[in-house]
């Protein structure tokens, strides 16, 4: 084993890594397996890594991960903005604007108000979806630069 492996072994354990998006700026990077929490390389700023999951009341703030968001049945969930690099799954009532680099899928019976950016939106029968605008398929970083002409 060379040094630079010998190193990354080090840091990152013996389950290895696994790919983390930034949902500041969309930069990819590994991460150890068991951390919670990393530093974007490129922005600098602090990525949440672990899934959330959230079954009862979430008031305030915002919901940010590098994983996926699910909404429990019997959870409300209302604050600023729900954002995860992977998907969001809305069974329950969720009162913000959504981002997410993959899929939201909001369930039967699921209450979605506020804004979506995604690359898929799945609506079963019996879901109440109100807000907007609703882009899909979206960028999931908005560009900071202007378009050119």
């Amino acid at each position: 084993m060379n040094e630079m492996s010998s190193i990354r072994a080090a840091l990152l354990g013996r389950d290895g890594s696994r790919l983390a998006t930034c949902y500041h700026c969309g930069h990819e990077q590994e991460a150890p397996v068991r951390a919670q929490t990393i530093s974007c390389r490129a922005c600098f700023k602090q990525i949440s890594i672990p899934d959330i999951h959230v079954r009862a009341l979430h008031w305030g703030g915002s919901l940010r991960t590098s994983g996926e968001i699910i909404i429990d049945r019997k959870a409300r969930v209302v604050c600023q903005s729900v954002i995860a690099a992977k998907n969001v799954r809305v069974l329950g009532h969720l009162e913000a604007d959504v981002r997410a680099g993959g899929a939201v899928y909001v369930g039967p019976e699921a209450v979605l108000k506020g804004a979506v950016r995604a690359q898929k939106l799945i609506i079963e029968p019996g879901a109440q979806l109100t807000g907007g605008p609703f882009i899909v398929p979206g960028s999931f970083i908005e560009s900071s630069q202007p378009a050119r002409a």
